[in-house]
This record gives C-alpha cells, structure tokens and sequence, in this order.
C-alpha cells in the first residue's frame, strides 16, 4: 500500500469552503439571509463560514450543500474557475 505523504491545512480548506459557500449562493443570486432560511442556519452563521471564521460542522456543511443544491466535493474542493 502506498503511504500518502499530503497533508490537509486546515485554513486552506477553511478557506475553500468559504470560497465555494459563497460562490453558489451568488449563483443563485441569494442573499446570505436566503441561505441560512433555505439551511435552516443562523444569518450569522453563515457569514462566519463565508468569511472562514468559523470551524464548519459536518451537519450543517450538509444542510448548505441540500440548501444550494451541490455535492459535499463542490465545497470541499478548490475551484476550477
């Protein structure tokens, strides 16, 4: 088995997460007030992830990709564009 020799930055994802949040919820043309009612998430809340402030949990990183219509990988992973 080949060892992996990559590490994950934790600000790097944070980071692409908060990219990518906002990213699609522009797309939608969405407010960030939209997307916390859509998610079922705090306004704030959703400004902390946007500006990576705010260690994500798992549950509520589901509740934005179910809310913006995306895969977990959209937000997780950097952008293409």
């Amino acid at each position: 088995m080949e060892e992996k020799n990559s590490q994950i930055d934790y600000n790097i994802l944070l980071a692409t997460i908060a990219s990518n949040v906002k990213k699609y919820r522009l797309a939608k043309g969405w407010s960030q007030e939209d997307l916390a009612y859509s998610a079922d998430i705090d306004r704030t809340y959703i400004g902390y992830i946007e500006n990576a402030k705010h260690n994500i949990s798992i549950k509520k990183l589901c509740q934005i990709c179910n809310a913006l219509n995306v895969n977990l990988e959209d937000l997780l992973l950097p952008s293409q564009s």
